[in-house]
């Protein structure tokens, strides 16, 4: 009954509420809330490293991955890549892609 005369819930935000009775009515409202804090943020770490540990690519993986990555790079902005000249960097890049799939 006492939350109908509070300024902020009755949509009046210019008149000012008393800290003190604001500050009770969360401390109330959020007890059990706060009582979870450690329990949740156990969960979140191990949520994290189960993350993390799955995440993580093997080693023989990553020089393919770099090849990827720059055979995207010459890709990228390219057009339609020009073909003959052996000297050329999109044929190279051509050529890599054609290898990578």
């Amino acid at each position: 009954m006492k939350m109908l005369y509070c300024p902020y819930c009755r949509a009046l935000p210019t008149v000012r509420p008393c800290s003190n009775y604001c500050l009770n009515v969360m401390k109330g409202c959020l007890a059990n809330q706060a009582d979870l804090d450690t329990e949740w943020n156990l969960f979140i770490e191990k949520v994290k490293l189960s993350l993390s540990s799955s995440l993580q690519v093997a080693p023989e993986m990553e020089p393919a991955m770099g090849r990827q990555v720059r055979v995207g790079t010459c890709l990228h902005g390219r057009g339609t890549p020009s073909v003959g000249r052996t000297g050329d960097i999109p044929v190279l890049c051509l050529l890599a892609f054609a290898i990578l799939h």
